[in-house]
Parts: C-alpha cells; structure tokens; sequence
C-alpha cells in the first residue's frame, strides 16, 4: 500500500492528537518522503522509496483507523502493532537511504537526546596562583587589598560547592584547625550567627557526621 502526500500529512495529525506515543512515526515517514521527493522522480513513482516504506505504512494506516473507528467489525481483531513493530519497520527505509545514498530520516526522540558535552578543560592553576595574585595586588596598591581580593576569591568558590562538598570541606583538618583556633569551641561565647555556626559545627552540634 502506498499513502498519499495527503494522507501521510492527515496521519501526522492524527496520531499527534490521539496517539501521540506514534506520531514521531509518522513523521519519520514524511521525511523519508520528502526525501524521496527531492531526490527521485516523486513519492508515488520511484517504486524502491514506497516499497521500503510499505510496512511502516500499513502500521501507520492501522493505528489511523483504529483511532477513527473505520471498517467492518471483526470477531477477531488484529491487535495493533506496538513500539517494537513500527522501530523494525524503520530499517527497510534506513537499509534503502544507505542504498541509494540517500539521507536517512531521524526519528524525532533519537534528534531529541543530548548529545555528550566534551569535558571541560582543566585549567592549569592551582591555589597558590590567586594567593599570588592577591599580593600582588596588596603589594601595587593597598595592603587590605590582598585580604579583600582572597575574600573574594574564597567566597566565589565557596558558592559553587554542594552541600556534600561543603561538609567535605569542614572535615579537612587544615580548615577545622585553622578555625579552632580562631574560635574558641568551649564556652560557646555570644558572637556573629556566622561565628557561632560555625562554633556548633565544629562541636558536633546536630551536625554528628562532622563531629570531631
């Protein structure tokens, strides 16, 4: 069976709005005949084009009339084909375009996927390369600017962490040493919220993954 230009653009619309799981079928039918209408003498005509698409068709077609509640009642009806037939019906129309030369139809969820994104490169600098930075600056300018420019650069770095890294990070004794001694942890004094948050993580205060 051979579908016409109209029929195919009818069954677009059809299975978009009632079968919406076999519509990219369908559209994958109608690139494979605008193909062949670019590259041949028509849809219709070059006989290998329709014939590699017979299948797909008669699986469209079936669905269609199912949907529109077309023929004569059958005792035993034909169940409908599922994913896995119309998937198979694909690979005669990919067998023909690579046949003929001809650019094979991408079914619609397969042009939808996201493609893998090359990894990052890895920027060659470490910590000591914004240190330096940061006294060079104290050393051309103003001294409070070094301890400004590694505020600024600690915070940035800081925000882009998750939350697990965050705990990561407080469980580094370089970091736990280094705030220890520059907050008491017993008595807890009254202080900035930020200062005593830190004073309860460091203690263990409902924090019992990170107690020391």
């Amino acid at each position: 069976m051979t579908m016409h230009d109209d029929e195919i653009d009818r069954n677009i619309a059809i299975l978009t709005e009632h079968a919406p799981q076999f519509a990219k079928y369908a559209k994958f039918l109608a690139d494979w005949r605008d193909t062949v209408n670019q590259s041949s003498d028509g849809w219709g005509v070059w006989k290998p084009g329709t014939q590699a698409a017979n299948t797909l068709m008669a699986h469209l077609k079936a669905v269609e009339t199912d949907i529109r509640g077309i023929g004569t009642y059958s005792p035993n009806p034909k169940p409908l084909p599922a994913d896995a037939d119309f998937r198979k019906a694909l690979k005669p129309i990919r067998d023909a375009a690579a046949r003929f030369k001809l650019s094979p139809p991408a079914l619609l969820e397969d042009a939808q996927k996201p493609t893998a994104k090359a990894a990052a490169p890895v920027i060659p600098l470490d910590a000591d390369a914004f240190v330096t930075v940061a006294e060079r600056h104290g050393e051309e300018s103003e001294p409070e600017h070094e301890v400004g420019d590694l505020q600024t650069f600690f915070r940035a770095a800081y925000d882009l962490l998750p939350p697990e890294q965050r705990n990561s990070f407080l469980t580094l004794s370089i970091v736990r040493e280094t705030i220890e001694s520059a907050l008491p942890i017993e008595p807890l004094p009254a202080g900035p919220a930020a200062a005593d948050a830190l004073r309860e993580v460091l203690s263990g205060a409902n924090k019992p993954g990170l107690a020391r």
